[in-house]
């Protein structure tokens, strides 16, 4: 599952064109979006004056990951 959040359509762009290469969705990152049953996930955001927008950090850290990134 690819998770993204795009301001200005550029990520979502990008998101898109990953998924017809992987076989994985995409969905729009919004508090109704928060799942932690997907296996594989991947986040994509943009950055803000080198950060993660606000409705990013609030999903990760509402997210309970079973398995940690080697």
């Amino acid at each position: 599952m690819i998770y993204y959040f795009s301001g200005t359509g550029n990520t979502e762009h990008i998101a898109k064109k990953l998924t017809t290469k992987i076989g994985q969705e995409f969905i729009l990152i919004t508090h109704e979006t928060i799942t932690d049953k997907d296996e594989r996930t991947i986040i994509q955001t943009p950055l803000y004056f080198w950060s993660m927008p606000q409705i990013v950090k609030e999903y990760l850290l509402m997210i309970t990951w079973k398995k940690k990134m080697n």
